[in-house]
C-alpha cells in the first residue's frame, strides 16, 4: 500500500547546522495492516508521515503509494496531497468549527465532486461506522475529545479510502478515553480493513493497534517488526528501553554456545542468556538485558533456576494489576512485577532468579 525507500529529509537551523529529519528510511504497509512509527519527540516519525502525505518536501528518496510513484528525488516526481489518494487525521483532527458534524464528514466528498444526492447517505454510513449516528447535526464545539476523534475518522473514511495516515490522534484525550478509543480504533480498522501508518510515542498504544512498528531514533530505523518481537528481541538498549522498561547487567560475552545461547561474566555471576542480537560475539562487553515481569522474587534460593543471585529489597508498590518491588545489588537497582499483592519490607534479604530464555544479550 505504501513503499518509502531510501528517504531523506533536511531542516536547517537558524545557525546554518542541517538536521537530518530522516535520513535514509525505508519502510512498508501492507494492505489491510497497521503500521506504527514509534519513537521519542524529535525522532523523525511524523516528518516521515508528512513526506508520504506530501506536506513535506524530500530531497532524496522514493514514496509509492499502490505502487505510483508519488515522490522520487531523482526523476523530480513531486505529486501533491491531494492527488496522493490517501486521508489523513491530525493531532489536532482539524475539525471545521463553522460546520456541523455532518458537513465536516462530506467536505472530501465536496472536494471530490462526488453527486450531491450521495452525500446524506454516506455520511450517515461513516457516522454509523465509528459510533455516533446522533451527533450530524452538533458543532465540534459541542463535542468531547473522544467525539471529536471520532469525527475525524469518519472524514477519513466517508469517501471509502483503504489509506489512513494518523498523527498521534489520541494524545489530546485523557488516559482513560485513550484506552476506550485504542480498542475501538482497532476494532474499525480490523473490521473495515484500511490500511494505516500511525505515528505515537505511546508504546503501550503502539502494541495495541500495530501488526507492524518502526521504532525510529535520530531520523533512522532502528528496528521494525511486529509488536512481540520488537518488545522481547530489541536490537539495542534504546530499543529495548523505549518500548518498556528493561533491566539490564554488565557483562562479557565468555561464549557463544551451537545454539545461540551465551554464557556471560557479570557482576552476579555467570549468566546464561537464550538470546543474543546480531553483532555481538566472544569476547565483547555487553548488558544481559531481561523485562521485569519475568523475573522471580523469592526468600529463599530457587535452585530450579539457572540464574540467581541474591538482593536487598528496597521498594515495594501495590499499582493494582500488580506489585512492583525494586531490588539492589552489586549497588545495581533491578525492578521486578509480580501479579500477587505480596509487599516486602525494606531492606529484606531475597533471591531473584531468571530463566535463560529470558535473558537477552545487547550490545553495550
Amino acid at each position: 500500500m505504501v513503499k518509502v525507500s531510501n528517504l531523506v529529509k533536511h531542516f536547517r537551523r537558524a545557525d546554518g547546522t542541517t538536521v537530518n529529519a530522516v535520513d535514509d528510511v525505508s519502510i512498508e504497509v501492507m494492505p489491510g495492516q497497521f503500521t506504527v512509527l514509534l519513537g521519542p519527540s524529535g525522532c523523525g516519525k511524523t516528518t516521515l508521515l508528512r513526506c508520504v502525505a506530501g506536506l513535506e518536501h524530500p530531497v532524496g528518496g522514493r514514496v509509492e503509494i499502490r505502487g505510483r510513484t508519488v515522490f522520487d528525488a531523482a526523476t523530480k516526481v513531486n505529486l501533491a496531497p491531494e492527488k496522493r489518494g490517501l486521508n489523513m487525521i491530525f493531532q489536532s483532527y482539524a475539525l471545521w468549527p463553522h460546520m456541523t458534524v455532518a458537513a465536516n464528514i462530506a467536505y472530501p466528498l465536496v472536494c471530490k465532486k462526488v453527486k450531491k444526492s450521495e452525500h446524506a447517505g454516506r455520511v450517515a454510513r461513516a457516522l454509523e461506522m465509528v459510533g455516533i449516528p446522533e451527533l450530524g447535526k452538533q458543532y465540534p464545539s459541542q463535542l468531547s475529545g473522544g467525539q471529536q476523534q471520532r469525527v475525524a475518522l469518519a472524514r477519513a473514511l466517508v469517501s471509502n479510502s483503504d489509506l489512513v495516515l494518523f498523527d498521534e490522534p489520541l494524545s489530546n484525550v485523557d488516559a482513560k478515553v485513550r484506552e476506550q478509543l485504542r480498542f475501538e480504533l482497532l476494532s474499525m480498522q480490523r473490521e473495515l480493513g484500511f490500511a494505516a501508518l500511525y505515528v505515537t510515542h505511546d508504546q503501550s498504544e503502539a502494541m495495541e493497534l500495530a501488526h507492524s512498528i518502526a521504532v525510529l531514533e535520530k531520523g533512522k530505523v532502528a528496528q521494525s517488526g511486529g509488536p512481540q518481537e520488537i518488545y522481547r528481541k530489541p536490537s539495542s538498549r534504546y530499543v529495548g528501553g523505549f518500548v518498556g522498561t528493561l533491566n539490564e547487567i554488565d557483562g562479557t560475552v565468555r561464549r557463544i554456545d551451537p545454539d545461540g545461547t551465551a554464557v556471560v561474566d557479570t557482576e552476579v555471576g555467570e549468566l546464561s542468556a537464550g538470546s543474543v542480537a546480531d553483532g555481538v560475539k566472544q569476547g565483547d562487553l555487553v548488558v544481559v538485558s531481561c523485562r521485569p515481569e519475568r523475573v522471580e522474587l523469592n526468600l529463599v534460593e530457587p535452585n530450579d533456576i539457572a540464574n540467581r543471585w541474591q538482593v536487598t529489597v528496597t521498594a515495594s508498590v501495590f499499582s493494582g494489576s500488580r506489585t512492583e518491588h525494586v531490588v539492589t545489588f552489586a549497588d545495581r537497582d533491578f525492578r521486578l512485577w509480580r501479579s500477587d499483592s505480596v509487599l516486602f519490607e525494606t531492606g529484606t534479604a531475597a533471591w531473584v532468579g531468571v530463566a535463560t530464555e529470558d535473558l537477552r544479550v545487547l550490545p553495550f
